[in-house]
């Protein structure tokens, strides 16, 4: 596998590499959104006066759009033609008729204000609105990651920054499980363990795929290994089947695509055989935790019973509002209003019946059905068909890059979990699913590709 040239050239005046400042400046971009909201940067929700942790992601959304808006003036000055993809016109249609979608949430969130929607997506009139600039925001990020403003997209330098916050993270997560005196549930900066979860997904087969290529050493690969155990732990102890499948699928994913290059068996067997055995033992230690976790089997019933409740409402809220859906955030507000119950077990074999009340479809088609109704979902279709061409090509062409490679595979884990849930609402995974595709989408890696800035800069130096 060809790993694709970095850009390291340093300013002659604080003689720091191109790749360092790209590095810290992705890495404080993610930690806002991820570490920020760990930290409890509380701000309140106007016209309810309500707490919401939206201050941090506010910030967030700020960096992310001076980072796009600087990026656009140095493509100004570029002698180079943006190429734009397929996926980018997809992208401006799902921006335009947003707006649509915003207005549609604002509407109902005013007429029913919804007391049980996180805060972050919808829990006040200004809900929807939040919901779409972080939607925006992720969309910047794309097209950031990808190489907008640069002469030489970097693929390392947001790979590195996944990695940086993916430490964070893990630490984090040990350090709860130090301080806390209920059950370890390792939730970190997430509100629940099925989002920490998901960001697992997304970053461990990112890392995974660095170690096998051995970007940057033995010692960087001794290092990327050792986290990719501490998070598998992690991901272990949030009791996440969807998430444990997820992460299986992305390892399969990077693993048969390496092994297509009979060539370069030796040089991943060991690497592979080194993720192997995590995932063993992996394995081992989520049989000990669920046959010593009291109560498991029973929780994952209810929570089973809860999802297929909630499929089935999320098709009747389609099926009412099948043209533009609910509106964002409208999701919550409009399954209340259709009165439905669920059943809950409070002791062995005895079922009592509570009002349906959810903040999402756990299904990522069916959230977008319910909320976005049939455009909303033929978008999202016509999104993924255009990313998964690309996506196909990374996994079975021989030379892209292992950043690439990885990112692929975490993007198909991330996709098979959200079949049984959404996380896609929170503003921290958004951002990381938009880069990640941004990654694979670069053109940085491609094999026998060079891009219009590329050539232009080779003219100047012949």
């Amino acid at each position: 596998m060809t790993t694709p040239t970095t850009t390291r050239t340093k300013s002659a005046t604080t003689g720091v590499s191109t790749l360092t400042v790209q590095t810290i400046a992705w890495s404080l971009l993610l930690l806002v959104f991820v570490v920020g909201s760990y930290a409890k940067l509380d701000g309140f929700m106007p016209l309810t006066g309500q707490p919401s942790p939206v201050l941090a992601v506010w910030i967030g959304d700020a960096l992310v759009f001076v980072a796009l808006l600087a990026a656009t003036l140095r493509q100004s000055k570029l002698k180079a033609v943006w190429r734009a993809e397929p996926f980018d016109y997809a992208l401006a249609a799902w921006c335009i008729i947003s707006v649509v979608w915003l207005v549609i949430g604002l509407q109902r969130q005013v007429a029913h204000p919804n007391p049980y929607a996180y805060a972050l997506y919808g829990g006040g009139p200004l809900g929807p609105f939040q919901f779409f600039i972080n939607q925006a925001a992720a969309f910047a990020a794309y097209y950031l990651a990808r190489g907008f403003g640069q002469r030489k997209p970097s693929l390392e330098a947001p790979a590195l920054a996944i990695e940086i916050v993916a430490a964070a993270v893990g630490l984090l997560c040990a350090l709860e499980a130090c301080v806390t005196q209920r059950p370890i549930r390792l939730e970190a900066s997430f509100t629940n363990p099925n989002l920490l979860s998901s960001f697992l997904v997304l970053t461990i087969p990112l890392i995974a795929a660095r170690a096998l290529s051995r970007e940057g050493g033995r010692t960087a690969t001794g290092v990327r290994v050792a986290l990719i155990a501490g998070l598998i732990l992690a991901l272990v102890f949030t009791k996440s089947r969807g998430g444990e499948i997820g992460l299986l699928i992305a390892f399969a994913v990077i693993g048969l695509a390496m092994l297509r290059r009979t060539a370069q068996w030796i040089r991943y067997g060991r690497g592979l055989a080194a993720i192997a055995a995590i995932l063993v033992v992996a394995t081992i230690m989520a049989a000990l935790v669920f046959k010593h976790s009291l109560g498991s089997a029973q929780s994952h019933l209810a929570g089973d019973m809860g999802r297929v409740s909630t499929w089935k409402a999320s098709y009747k809220l389609f099926t009412k509002q099948p043209v533009f859906g609910t509106g964002l955030g409208g999701y919550p507000g409009a399954l209340r209003d259709l009165g439905l119950s669920q059943p809950l077990e409070v002791s062995p074999g005895k079922l009592i019946n509570i009002p349906l009340v959810h903040v999402h479809a756990h299904d990522l088609f069916l959230n977008v059905a319910a909320e976005r109704g049939s455009v909303g979902l033929c978008l999202l279709i016509v999104s993924l068909v255009l990313v998964g061409k690309r996506w196909l090509a990374v996994v079975t062409r021989p030379g892209f890059s292992p950043v690439q490679l990885g990112a692929a595979g975490a993007l198909a884990g991330w996709f098979i979990q959200n079949f049984a849930d959404f996380t896609l609402w929170y503003p921290a995974i958004a951002m990381v699913v938009f880069v990640e595709i941004g990654l694979i989408m670069s053109p940085n890696g491609t094999p026998g590709e060079v891009n219009e800035a590329e050539k232009s800069s080779v003219k100047q130096a012949s």
